[in-house]
């Protein structure tokens, strides 16, 4: 006859304890809840702007910019022949 030995662990020892799992759940679905709420209102800050715009210098016109030049503009059949 075969006699077998305890097991040193038991399922107690390896499987979760419900209040445990309880516990991680609530707090994982707390993490995404807290995300979602984040990332939603900085899509609605992005989706909205604001009403009002400040300038902190004057606007130069375009043709005051260091990028503009004195040359006349290309025709329309020098450029497409």
């Amino acid at each position: 006859m075969l006699i077998r030995k305890a097991p040193d662990l038991t399922y107690a020892d390896v499987t979760r304890n419900r209040s445990i799992s309880t516990a991680a759940d609530f707090s994982a679905a707390m993490g995404i809840a807290g995300a979602a709420a984040l990332a939603g209102a900085r899509l609605w800050n992005l989706g909205s702007p604001r009403t009002q715009a400040f300038a902190a210098h004057e606007i130069r016109r375009p043709d005051q910019e260091s990028f503009s030049t004195t040359e006349k503009q290309n025709s329309y059949n020098d450029v497409t022949h």
